[in-house]
């Protein structure tokens, strides 16, 4: 995506002019929008994105920090607005990361599924996920003789 289409993607959403010198709330977030997805995302300088919005770099390379600010504490706002711009999802959050490992480490075998036996399979799968999760904690009362009385664990 070259950064002129990239600019007009963010003006027609935000229904601003980059260009435009304002601090108001959504020009500003509108251009740090664009800044983090110009620079970080899609490698242009930022000498270029900054032209693109008629400013000089320092501006384009600030709001791209901020950008990458709000990436890092997991922007709930800020990532699903890029999602919506140009469907990129930037979630990192740990249990995705995990969850991606163990889909890579099975995706030969959820690929040989038979056709019609997913259900069985995950009722299966399911069963032995609580079998390596059972944990034996039943005592049985021993008695020797009328007097001694032991307990063991099995």
């Amino acid at each position: 995506m070259t950064i002129s289409q990239l600019k007009s993607i963010v003006e027609d959403n935000y229904n601003v002019d980059l260009t435009e010198r304002s601090r108001l709330k959504h020009i500003v977030e509108a251009k740090r929008i664009f800044c983090y997805m110009s620079i970080s995302l899609f490698k242009n300088s930022v000498t270029k994105t900054g032209n693109a919005m008629g400013l000089f770099h320092d501006t384009a390379h600030y709001h791209n920090s901020i950008g990458k600010d709000l990436v890092s504490i997991n922007d709930k706002r800020f990532i699903k607005k890029i999602y919506e711009l140009v469907n990129i999802d930037l979630t990192l959050d740990k249990r995705n990361e995990r969850l991606q490992k163990r889909l890579d480490y099975f995706t030969e075998s959820l690929l040989n599924i038979p056709t019609g036996k997913e259900a069985e399979i995950k009722e299966r799968i399911d069963l032995m996920i609580k079998a390596y999760g059972f944990t034996y904690k039943d005592t049985c009362k021993v008695y020797e003789g009328e007097e001694n009385i032991s307990q063991n664990a099995y």
